[in-house]
């Protein structure tokens, strides 16, 4: 998970595993904390893609919004995709109970925090932050540029 703490608040890409995979995940809150980062601190979470071990940690143990005050921005697509009443996991090598059970787990995590989350095209999200489309790993899969000066990251 990357942290950036600019113009526009702090900002994080992505938000880890959370308990998902085991006691060895889960530890985004608790490393924010040592940074001096509370979850009510975070304005912005840009997540690249929902599998699992990137989105499992917006919520809490009680499936609550891990960051209540953090607005969750995802390329339209992406969210489209695993929102689907049959999503087409075709290209995913697995048994096809184990893709049903990543599908309904996938859409369970992003219908419990669509009240924060916000659907968005490729371009300039603010003017630190531009999504970039790139499709393959995920339908919506993106890349996020940010800039803050003559940095880019």
């Amino acid at each position: 998970v990357l942290v950036v703490k600019g113009k526009s608040g702090v900002m994080i890409f992505d938000a880890g595993a959370a308990k998902a995979f085991g006691p060895a995940a889960g530890k985004l809150v608790r490393c924010l904390a040592r940074i001096g980062i509370a979850p009510r601190d975070v304005s912005t979470i840009y997540v690249t893609h929902a599998h699992t071990d990137h989105i499992a940690g917006l919520v809490d143990e009680s499936n609550g919004l891990a960051f209540p005050a953090a607005k969750i921005v995802m390329a339209r697509e992406e969210v489209n995709f695993w929102t689907a009443d049959a999503p087409n996991l075709s290209g995913m090598r697995a048994p096809p109970e184990m893709k049903s059970q990543v599908a309904a787990t996938i859409k369970s995590l992003l219908n419990g925090v669509k009240t924060n989350l916000e659907l968005k095209k490729a371009g300039k999200l603010t003017p630190e932050v531009e999504l970039i489309a790139a499709p393959g790993h995920t339908p919506g899969h993106s890349l996020f540029r940010v800039t803050q000066g003559a940095d880019q990251l």
